[in-house]
């Protein structure tokens, strides 16, 4: 079986896209797409759907190609809005109790919910940092990773916190085993 995301991560790409883009943003991107992934993006996504990862990741690319300066902060901005607008819905009583590490945690938890491929795992790195770790990813790429990244600042925000840095320090795109990643908030 091909390896699936979660139409709402899609949907909710798409929607960053076109508030910040434009209303022909996604045009714009899928000109430049596989004619078969523009195709799939193209479709109407429900939030349970199941798309495949392919088609995430090529969107993630491709919007970074098309409105980025090759930073990645597109895709860094992506992550961050899917947290601000998926997380509350998970997570609102733990949100009110404001700990960005068991929202982080948790997430880990979710994220078979969410990828049909990798395993997310955090620990505790001090009162305010954790470090996670993503293994067996079937799609690894700089711009997921940062979507990753931006995803987990937004969690901090979402629990009322200042995302203080959050870096990536191994990649399996540069020859690493996993993907790490060490995220600390104020």
């Amino acid at each position: 079986m091909t390896d699936t995301v979660k139409g709402n991560q899609i949907k909710l790409a798409l929607a960053f896209l076109k508030e910040n883009f434009g209303n022909n943003a996604f045009e714009k991107i899928k000109q430049q797409l596989d004619p078969e992934i523009g195709e799939i993006l193209s479709r109407p996504i429900l939030d349970i759907s199941r798309v495949p990862e392919k088609a995430y990741i090529q969107l993630l690319i491709t919007a970074e190609k098309v409105f980025g300066t090759g930073d990645n902060k597109v895709c860094h901005d992506i992550g961050h809005y899917l947290a601000l607008k998926s997380v509350p819905t998970f997570y609102q009583i733990f949100i009110k109790l404001g700990d960005p590490f068991f929202v982080i945690k948790r997430s880990a938890s979710f994220w078979k919910n969410v990828h049909s491929s990798g395993t997310l795992t955090f620990k505790p790195n001090g009162p305010n940092s954790t470090i996670g770790k993503l293994v067996g990813f079937a799609y690894p790429c700089k711009e997921f990773c940062e979507s990753l990244l931006g995803y987990f600042e937004g969690i901090c925000v979402v629990c009322g916190y200042k995302p203080k840095s959050a870096i990536e320090t191994k990649c399996v795109t540069e020859g690493a085993d996993s993907c790490e990643y060490i995220f600390e908030w104020e």
